[in-house]
């Protein structure tokens, strides 16, 4: 049996989007499922099953709005993976995806891109770029580190700054 393909119109059918909130509503409810459509999985995005296929709620709302799926990815420009807002997403390579990440857990420096050499005693900045990544140099201060980490943000990303 062949796959439904899903429409524009068969979604606006089974779905209300809200671009203000980012929320979808199902205009049927299907038994004890809470009117709000969806659950938010462990990577913290919303997913939502349509006619028995699961989909990233923020692929849904660019779907719902634009009439088509990205090519792409959707980058949620806060960060936030349930902020489903349409003002809040914009498409992007899998590179500027990336480009907008929160500081990992492990980061001690606080800031992405910068770390402590203690071997050399200094401070390391470097930037990862279309998967290659770039060392700026070592530094006597956080801040000089910084400074070359913001250089290289202006030169290679296009997406985001910071």
């Amino acid at each position: 049996m062949a796959e439904k393909i899903l429409t524009q119109e068969r979604l606006k059918q089974i779905l209300h989007y809200d671009p203000e909130t980012g929320l979808f509503k199902r205009y049927v409810k299907l038994g004890p499922r809470k009117e709000i459509a969806g659950h938010v999985a462990s990577g913290g995005h919303r997913q939502i099953m349509v006619d028995g296929k699961l989909y990233m709620a923020h692929r849904l709302a660019w779907f719902y709005v634009y009439g088509c799926f990205p090519d792409d990815h959707i980058d949620h420009i806060n960060r936030s993976p349930d902020d489903n807002r349409i003002c809040n997403l914009r498409t992007a390579t899998s590179s500027e995806n990336q480009q907008n990440t929160k500081i990992r857990k492990t980061n001690v420096s606080g800031f992405k891109g910068i770390g402590y050499d203690k071997r050399e005693n200094k401070w390391r900045a470097r930037i990862t770029f279309k998967d290659k990544t770039i060392c700026l140099g070592r530094h006597r201060t956080i801040g000089l580190a910084l400074e070359a980490r913001k250089q290289a943000e202006d030169k290679y990303f296009t997406h985001h700054k910071g």
